[in-house]
């Protein structure tokens, strides 16, 4: 019988719906999309890039900080199609104001390719946390996690290298699928990286 499990998106959606439970969390829903730019193709007779793109946000208050959890999933044009979704956090500095919270979100999400992401999910299922240069919480997420994403494996990624995508990336025959009790594992883990 073969195990059911989750596509990446799912399970960051799982986690992200698992912040919005907790009792000091505060959904926003954003009036506009707010935008992160993942991937450009342009040159200088067109432009084509690729987005996360966010539609609501989580206010959390950590240790000592206050956050903003935001859910993203790939669009644009086509330099999004190897992404398919991330959890990024932004600081924030509210101070309970909810007027000036949307232009910050957009603002402080727009900054560096991945830099507020968490984590994200590439279209083949894979999950990343990019290094330290480019991203504010890859060794905070490293020291708060005791697993492997391969322990979070339902079904192994499978590709065919005869067949090539637009993009020139193999074409993946079967997505990799995760364990549905892994989204509780990932956010006991985002949860001590954000100090909440």
């Amino acid at each position: 019988m073969e195990e059911k499990g989750l596509l990446a998106k799912e399970l960051l959606e799982n986690v992200f719906r698992l912040f919005s439970a907790l009792p000091n969390a505060k959904l926003v829903k954003l009036s506009r999309k707010a935008y992160s730019e993942i991937a450009n193709d342009s040159d200088w007779h067109r432009t084509r890039v690729g987005y996360f793109g966010y539609e609501e946000v989580i206010l959390l208050k950590g240790a000592d900080k206050e956050w903003a959890l935001a859910l993203g999933h790939a669009c644009g044009a086509y330099p999004a199609d190897p992404f398919s979704a991330d959890l990024s956090a932004v600081p924030m500095e509210t101070n309970g104001k909810d007027e000036d919270l949307e232009e910050a979100v957009s603002h402080a999400l727009s900054i560096g390719y991945f830099y507020n992401s968490l984590i994200f999910a590439l279209a083949s299922g894979e999950l990343v946390v990019k290094p330290d240069h480019c991203s504010r919480f890859k060794d905070t997420i490293l020291r708060n996690s005791r697993f492997s994403f391969q322990d979070f494996v339902a079904q192994e990624l499978v590709m065919d290298p005869t067949v090539m995508t637009g993009d020139l990336r193999p074409f993946v025959t079967k997505p990799r699928l995760y364990k549905p009790q892994s989204a509780q594992t990932l956010f006991e883990v985002l949860k001590r990286t954000l100090e909440i």
